[in-house]
């Protein structure tokens, strides 16, 4: 794999087509910055606050700061209560925004509230966003995430749903809803989060900015590693009522910022962001 560098998991993906396809009508009238767009942008946000959750699970106070700040920067400052039945941890990147280490501002509270035992089959973790931006993209809403325990291939899983709203920095509003399963293939409960590999499957709905309507499903699990700051693999379909069915491809385990996105038999190449 290369240009490793320990930074944040995948989050804000603007596209940058470097290679323009031939669109039939119906694409042209879905969306003036393709849906495709909104929906790669919205599945990282929602990614974003679900990493910076899962690396302040493990560990006391003094891991759980070390580990996020070693991964987003200085920004983040970390408390923990432990007093009461639920234990609460805020991220809190302050009012204005701040650069990261993968050179990406972000401002807002993220608030998780875990079990004493959050890796027993069964238990129950939510992440909710206060203001949470990332290169002034908001997000707002809850995710709930339930452990399961291990599946047929003997991982840990979990599976998780978002309801959430990200609103893009000119002010208008997606909306967000996902069901996902959350497989973690390498890293698992070694209090270290910068191995850890996560394979994700399942399916997201929702509206852009502009209200057309839209449905994800992942085709092949989407391969995520702490040590890339994008998807390294794995596929994608973005259906709906009004456009051609997209497919993004994120490639067969580079670390690069690369990816395709299919519309009709053409075929395009995009850039992470």
């Amino acid at each position: 794999m290369k240009n490793l560098k320990i930074v944040a998991m995948p989050l804000l993906a603007l596209l940058f087509v470097t290679s323009s396809c031939n669109k039939d009508e119906d694409d042209v009238q879905a969306d003036s910055t393709d849906v495709a767009q909104e929906v790669a942008a919205s599945f990282n946000m929602d990614e974003d606050i679900e990493n910076m959750a899962v690396m302040g699970i493990e560990g006391d106070l003094d891991a759980k700061t070390s580990t996020i700040q070693s991964v987003y920067g200085k920004c983040a400052t970390v408390t923990y209560d432990s007093t009461g039945t639920q234990h609460i941890l805020t991220i809190d990147f302050g009012s204005q925004n701040c650069q990261g280490h993968d050179f990406r501002m972000r401002r807002g509270i993220l608030v998780v509230r875990f079990e004493k035992r959050p890796f027993d089959p069964g238990s129950v973790y939510t992440i909710t966003s206060n203001g949470y931006a990332v290169n002034d993209w908001e997000i707002n809403g809850t995710k709930t995430v339930t452990y399961q325990g291990l599946n047929s291939n003997d991982q840990p899983y979990s599976d998780l749903t978002a309801e959430l709203t990200i609103t893009r920095p000119d002010g208008k509003v997606i909306t967000w809803n996902s069901t996902r399963q959350r497989n973690w293939v390498e890293g698992f409960g070694d209090f270290n989060a910068a191995n850890n590999v996560l394979s994700i499957t399942g399916t997201a709905s929702g509206t852009t900015a502009s209200g057309v309507a839209f449905t994800t499903t992942i085709t092949k699990g989407l391969r995520i590693e702490s040590s890339c700051s994008n998807i390294v693999s794995g596929t994608l379909e973005i259906s709906g009522p009004t456009f051609s069915t997209r497919t993004i491809d994120y490639g067969n385990g580079d670390c690069d910022r690369q990816a395709t996105l299919s519309i009709n038999g053409n075929t395009s190449t995009f850039l992470l962001r």
